[in-house]
């Protein structure tokens, strides 16, 4: 039978003998399957290359940058930042490392490294991952703790708590990283994925082991610990929701009392200006603190008001009649009518 694999990019080799193998007893070519010889053409192979490889520069760049930023600012050494900076780190390793090979090995088409390097590439990729698991993990409880159990944070994430949990999950991915390497399946060349990983295939119960411990208790406690975060951040929201209802309120009674009081004081002093002598108001506006010097206050005072100002301030200018407190005539106005 006549097998279709990818050489290097040069083009596509048509071989009747592949003698060539790669741990795992897997063909070098990024076959597809075996009864369904697939194969990617030269097309294929370098626009997946030349995606990876921005990929790779992007993230070694936006990792590196990170360490940087908070190395350099004091501001920024915090609990929380160091699970950061340990999730940085493994993405760093992955960039630095394994994607490289990954992206030569895809210009290839083939595998072109040892069985020790594939299993090699294949426990830094594992360690990797779980690490980055662990990381997340951490970072939710600890945002957890911070939002939930704010008096508790800084008791529980201290310095060297903080190191001890970033060492305490540094391990535990490296020692789940271990098994593929003493039997437990093995670290193989996976030719789509042009990577060396675990060969779930071959021992599936590793697998269940790894999903379950590696990734499902992991992502069961993120997402606790996100949904706690969310209930507790609506509660607050509710709470200062209602404490802008009560004080909104109260500012409205405060409002409509005031208005009330300035009401009623109006009604007075209009009937009283209306019904009373008008020598009342000069003497309550006098000494009430709301009307004293306000506009409306002057006019509600009437003419006594005017013409007692008038007087004082200009004793010499014009005459009153005593009606009204308007003057004579225009004369009488500029100071020129008969005394």
């Amino acid at each position: 039978m006549v097998t279709y694999i990818v050489g290097p990019v040069s083009g596509i080799i048509n071989i009747t003998d592949l003698n060539k193998t790669v741990p795992g007893n897997e063909t070098n070519s990024r076959i597809a399957g075996t009864d369904n010889e697939l194969y990617f053409s030269t097309g294929e192979l370098v626009a997946e290359g030349l995606v990876l490889t921005a990929i790779c520069i992007l993230a070694i760049t936006g990792n590196t940058c990170m360490w940087i930023i908070v190395i350099r600012n004091k501001d920024l050494r915090t609990v929380t930042n160091s699970f950061l900076l340990t999730l940085a780190a493994a993405d760093l390793m992955v960039s630095i490392i394994n994607m490289p090979v990954t992206i030569l090995t895809i210009f290839r088409g083939q595998w072109i490294f040892s069985e020790t390097a594939c299993t090699a590439l294949g426990f830094i990729n594992m360690l990797t991952l779980v690490t980055s698991v662990l990381s997340l993990c951490n970072i939710s409880i600890n945002r957890y703790i911070m939002v939930c159990k704010p008096t508790k944070f800084k008791d529980v994430y201290t310095k060297r708590n903080a190191i001890i949990m970033i060492a305490v999950s540094t391990s535990l991915a490296f020692v789940l990283s271990l098994p593929p390497i003493f039997g437990w399946t093995n670290y193989s060349y996976a030719p789509i994925q042009s990577i060396c990983f675990s060969d779930w295939a071959k021992a599936p119960s590793y697998a269940i082991f790894m999903i379950s411990c590696c990734f499902g208790c992991p992502l069961f406690v993120m997402l606790i610990c996100n949904l706690m975060i969310l209930r507790e951040v609506r509660r607050r929201n509710r709470r200062v929701m209602n404490r802008k209802k009560i004080h909104f309120k109260a500012v409205v009674n405060v409002i409509t009392g005031d208005k009330m009081r300035t009401l009623v004081l109006f009604a007075a002093v209009c009937i009283a200006s209306i019904l009373g002598d008008t020598n009342t108001f000069n003497k309550y506006h006098s000494s009430n603190k709301y009307l004293g010097g306000s506009t409306s206050g002057k006019y509600l005072g009437g003419s006594n008001y005017y013409k007692n100002r008038y007087q004082n301030r200009y004793p010499s200018v014009g005459r009153y009649n005593n009606q009204g407190g308007m003057y004579d005539d225009y004369n009488d106005r500029l100071g020129l009518g008969c005394k």
